[in-house]
């Protein structure tokens, strides 16, 4: 099932010539299309969500996809009722915040540093976990309840088990609650943050496994490059920080992957090879969660190599398939195993010039190209229940639409 993306204008009674200021201050108000804002599927349901007026107000309205039916399930004086049980701290609110379904009565949502549940049908707010006010790129697995996040560039694992354990021993003040994952944490070796200047899709340095019993993260060491000054010419006289910024032609930093056991507190490193100054991209997990894909470029950006490495050992296990360019390749997204199929996986790539979907097995023999055009396919949504259907969205041939498709 599929909504659709924009609702179309009601058009100008005449023809009118447009005004640049018009053009400009408009294209996002009573000349911009009309949208459902904050659309969003309700997990474990057919319903989904998305943001609306009530009385000038903002709220909720959870629709089902299938009877139509609807109804407002959070207003911002309901959301303010649950920010109040959470913490006596939280000030009454003019706006929804973000939130995020958990199913059709419950939702996660966040005040300051501390991550919340509620209940909108009994009213009930729960403590999920609580973090460090410095805790940066917050990663929340929902089957598990554990959060990893980064901390001074340590990644760290904390879960609301680890807060009460801390807090019955009377050390919870600290905030350090969980798992410290890494200690070489510091200036020119960052752990759990994003990498090679988030080229190549790569967004995010922490990537769960699918039951959240492994998490894999990326550790950057910038020992080799370069200092560069920034100077604060806010401050009277000007001040000089250093940052690490690799020149060209300069040394550049190297990137490793490491995979933590969270049940069996063990680490270990993938064995990515040489040379050390290769980029790792696009990190992806196996539906088993015994392999992890990475798309691995040279130094030249012209080819790469999906790898499959253990994800227990770390061993290296075999590269499913090379892709070459005369000028360069760019991979920007994940291997997507097919649902209820652990032996297909799609695989996104530019190779004939656009964005195509094309469909693999396991051991990296293609079985075929599953879109072929002159445009681009931006994102792929899902599969059906049976898994033999996928859905994805693609740009129309001049550009200007997005489409859903199915294949």
């Amino acid at each position: 099932f599929i909504i659709a993306f924009l609702f179309p204008v009601v058009a100008f009674a005449q023809q009118k010539m447009l005004t640049v200021e018009d053009a400009v201050l408009k294209q996002r108000t009573t000349l911009g299309p009309a949208r459902l804002a904050g659309l969003a599927w309700v997990p474990q349901s057919n319903k989904f969500t998305y943001l609306a007026k009530k009385d000038g107000k903002d709220c909720v309205v959870m629709q089902d996809a299938q009877t139509l039916s609807r109804d407002t399930v959070l207003t911002v004086a309901s959301y303010n009722s649950f920010l109040s049980k959470a913490t006596i701290d939280a000030s009454a609110s003019e706006r929804l915040g973000a939130i995020t379904w958990i199913n059709e009565t419950s939702f996660r949502f966040n005040v300051k540093q501390s991550i919340y549940k509620a209940d909108i049908k009994t009213g009930n707010v729960a403590l999920i976990c609580m973090l460090p006010d410095n805790a940066e790129h917050i990663n929340y697995e929902p089957k598990t309840g554990k959060v990893a996040y980064v901390v001074d560039n340590n990644v760290w694992v904390s879960s609301l088990l680890s807060y009460q354990e801390n807090k019955a021993t009377g050390v919870a003040d600290d905030k350090t609650k969980g798992d410290r994952i890494t200690n070489n944490g510091g200036y020119g070796l960052q752990n759990g943050t994003s990498v090679h200047r988030n080229e190549f899709g790569i967004d995010g340095g922490l990537f769960w496994s699918p039951n959240g019993t492994r998490l894999a993260y990326y550790e950057m060491n910038e020992a080799l490059v370069t200092d560069y000054p920034i100077y604060e010419l806010e401050n009277a006289p000007a001040t000089q920080r250093k940052i690490k910024y690799p020149m060209a032609g300069n040394e550049s930093h190297v990137v490793s992957i490491y995979v933590r056991d969270v049940v069996k507190g063990r680490t270990i490193k993938l064995q990515t090879g040489l040379p050390l100054d290769q980029y790792l991209t696009n990190v992806s997990w196996g539906p088993g969660e015994e392999k992890i894909y990475v798309a691995v470029v040279n130094r030249a950006q012209n080819e790469m190599k999906l790898n499959e490495y253990d994800a227990v050992t770390g061993a290296f296990v075999k590269t499913l398939f090379t892709e070459t360019h005369a000028k360069y390749v760019e991979p920007e997204h994940l291997v997507v195993f097919c649902k209820n199929n652990p032996k297909q996986f799609i695989w996104m790539s530019e190779r004939d010039g656009y964005n195509q979907l094309y469909l693999y097995n396991n051991s990296g023999r293609l079985e075929r190209q599953l879109t072929n055009g002159k445009f681009d396919v931006t994102l792929l949504l899902g599969f059906n229940a049976a898994g033999n259907v996928a859905y994805y969205v693609a740009a129309s041939e001049d550009g200007l639409d997005r489409v859903g498709y199915s294949v």
